[in-house]
Formats: structure tokens, sequence, C-alpha cells
């Protein structure tokens, strides 16, 4: 009997031992991946903003852009759970037509959905309603361009029919167009300016790219020093095992 509760216990000591590990080398996997990605993210900022003439030539993610063409009026799309900083609220989606290479004609044209910037939610806690944002008339924008948003383990489900995000699904954003346009499902634009303004009363535009957080190293040492005091516990206790069984 003391001899199958020891073997149990080394059994399930090595299980946790080892998913410790594994966790910690996998923070470390994804350190690497963070690190290249803001190495990625940084050499696209330090170039200065670039004017957009041909869609079929998107430059890296977090490229600054400046893009004429005109906003799509009827197409504002709340995104939920969204955070400024101080309280919570939406981010407006809109989408914005853009010329392709040649002629200026409409099949010549391209569809990109602009994140306009954050409307806090009511003082009771209320979903923010959309301001009529835009129409068909010119306007340049300025802003980063991001990759296609993903929806995470525990974000709830999108809700099209009611015009609720709770992550923009670029793809099906395209399809409720119904437009013969191309529209680009893998990027979007998070804005920064743009001319005309639209009314600063109604929305706030974004003054800087949100910063990435980093905390994987901490991770991966907190995992490991786990794994490390599981290993002295074990030794303690079979060390005191080995003693009483001396005695």
């Amino acid at each position: 009997m003391n001899r199958l509760r020891f073997y149990g216990g080394v059994g399930i000591f090595a299980a946790m031992i080892g998913v410790l590990l594994t966790l910690g080398f996998w923070q470390l996997a994804r350190l690497e991946w963070k690190n290249s990605l803001l190495a990625a993210r940084g050499s696209a900022l330090s170039l200065p903003p670039r004017v957009l003439t041909n869609i079929d030539d998107l430059p890296s993610n977090y490229s600054r852009l400046i893009i004429r063409g005109s906003f799509m009026g009827g197409t504002e799309t709340r995104w939920l759970g969204r955070f400024d900083g101080e309280q919570s609220g939406i981010e407006v989606l809109q989408a914005f037509k853009i010329p392709r290479a040649g002629a200026g004609a409409k099949s010549q044209e391209a569809i990109i959905w602009v994140n306009r910037g954050f409307i806090a939610n009511g003082a009771t806690g209320a979903i923010a309603e959309i301001p009529l944002l835009g129409s068909d008339s010119p306007t340049e924008v300025m802003g980063w361009l991001m990759p296609r948003p993903k929806a995470g383990a525990f974000t709830p489900q999108n809700h099209p029919e009611q015009n609720l995000w709770y992550w923009p699904d670029l793809a099906s954003l395209c399809d409720r167009l119904v437009l013969t346009s191309p529209c680009i499902e893998e990027h979007y634009l998070l804005l920064h300016n743009q001319s005309p303004p639209a009314p600063a009363d109604r929305i706030k535009i974004v003054k800087n790219l949100p910063e990435l957080v980093n905390n994987h190293l901490q991770y991966a040492i907190t995992w490991f020093s786990l794994a490390l005091i599981l290993v002295v516990v074990f030794v303690f206790l079979v060390r005191r095992g080995l003693i009483r069984a001396k005695n």
C-alpha cells in the first residue's frame, strides 16, 4: 500500500510539474512571437505616412496611411465593450470607399472599414447610440492600418440583425454591404485624423496607437518558479518519508 501511494504521489507531482513546464515554454514561444510583432510594428511606425494610391498594394500592419475617398452613409457599426482608459463605451466603424488604381468608375472602387473613434455609454450603462457621421462627400483620412480583429474564447456572439458587434467580423460586415466592389476583410483603418473633421462633440478620435502589452517573460518566470517549488516540495516529502522509513 505504501509503495502504491508513493508511486501515485510521484505520478501526481510529475504531471503537475509537466503542466507548469509546458505553460512556461509556451509563454517563451509567445514572448518570441510578441517581440517579432513589436519589432515589425516599430519599423512600420517609424516610416512617414504614405498616401495610398493602389488598394492592391497595402503596406504592412500598423503603417500610417493617408486615404482619399468618401464614407458610406448608413454603414455606421457599433463595436461593443470598448474602453478608452476612463469609461466604457463603443467604437464606431464605417465603410469607406476608396478608388483603385486607374479610372474612378464605381466598378473600380474598393471598400475598407474605418474605426472612427470612441463614444461613451450612457450614465446608466446604456449602450451608446450611433451618430450619423458620414455621407458620400470627398474626405481624406489618416490612420494606422490594423490587422483583422479576432474573437477570443470568451467573446460574446455578435448580433448583426441589431447592429451589435462584440468583435468586428470584417468578412460578415463586408457581406452586409451587398456591393460588387471589393471589400477588404484582412485589415481596417484606425482613424487618427480626417479632413473635413468629424464633429468633435460626438465622437472621440484616437490620439495614439494603443500600446501592446508584453508580459510573457513574467508569466514564463512564474510558471517555471511554481514548477521549481513543486520539485523542492517533492524532494522534501520524499526525504522525510525515507527518514521515517528508516526509523
